[in-house]
């Protein structure tokens, strides 16, 4: 079975494309989505089948994250 990196995922919402950015897992990811949208950064989170989030991040707003 093939195998994506994370890095190489996203969706497609409403027509608009959003890249995976990081699983919420922790504290640390927590802190994330809060600057996230402190920063109002056009993001999702989307529930994953195990339970936790994922943030996506819309593409054009990636490089505000980091």
């Amino acid at each position: 079975m093939p195998y994506k990196q994370q890095q190489n995922c996203y969706r497609t919402i409403k027509g608009v494309r959003y890249v995976n950015f990081c699983d919420v897992l922790g504290s640390e990811e927590d802190m994330i989505v809060r600057q996230v949208k402190a920063k109002r950064i056009a993001h999702r989170l989307v529930k994953h089948k195990d339970g936790f989030n994922v943030l996506f991040v819309h593409e054009d707003h990636v490089h505000e994250v980091q």
